[in-house]
């Protein structure tokens, strides 16, 4: 790389990828490249001709004003992460956040029916345990959901589909798909709590609420 070249790397660093910031950079380069060799073959050293062509380049700022570019992005830095690297980056948590915030339904009424055999069904701590750990999964949940809305931007930039019959099957596959995984860990908290509490009547009360999460589950999807 010739000094040229990586001046004007090193001046283009950290400039946003836009067309016009890519074409003046290149553009300049090779006019840089041109005077320099001219003064070169003029007789000039090569850091006289390097210096008379950096005197030439003119000020970067106002460079930068007559790109036409948005001056708020101009001091980004380069390393931070994109709106779609950090959409997709909550993607995992936010699915991990939405899973965490279901099994706290499910561990409230695990939390129920086990108590309840220490402290007897007329105590009311089973029943202040399992409204705790619902409390917690609903404040979850609500707190992804916030989170995710700040995302809207990025995920209507990256919806490929215009079809709103093919958006909604899309939508009803992925609902279908979370939905039978709640149903799944409800039946294993039923049949748990059954075997091992001998708690098979209070425990159906999973699938009522697993239908409860179906149906949050299916409305968040639709927004």
């Amino acid at each position: 790389m010739d000094k040229i070249e990586t001046y004007i790397q090193n001046v283009f660093s950290g400039w946003p990828e836009a067309e016009v910031v890519t074409k003046t950079k290149s553009n300049l380069q090779s006019l840089m490249k041109t005077h320099y060799e001219r003064l070169l073959s003029e007789g000039k050293n090569e850091d006289e001709a390097f210096g008379l062509v950096v005197s030439q380049f003119g000020n970067v700022e106002e460079l930068k004003a007559s790109l036409g570019v948005d001056p708020a992005i101009w001091y980004q830095d380069p390393l931070a992460p994109t709106p779609l690297e950090e959409y997709r980056a909550f993607k995992t948590k936010y699915a991990l956040a939405i899973a965490a915030g279901v099994c706290m339904f499910f561990l409230g009424i695990i939390s129920l029916l086990f108590l309840e055999t220490f402290f007897g069904a007329d105590s009311n701590m089973p029943v202040i345990a399992m409204l705790l750990f619902m409390m917690l999964g609903v404040a979850i949940i609500i707190v992804a959901n916030i989170s995710n809305s700040k995302f809207a931007d990025v995920k209507a930039s990256m919806r490929i589909e215009t079809d709103p019959k093919a958006i909604a099957k899309r939508r009803k596959k992925t609902s279908d798909k979370i939905c039978s995984l709640i149903m799944c860990i409800a039946t294993l908290v039923f049949f748990l709590s059954g075997s091992l509490l001998s708690a098979w009547h209070p425990a159906w009360v999973v699938f009522p609420i697993g239908g409860i999460l179906c149906g949050i589950v299916d409305t968040i999807l639709k927004k």
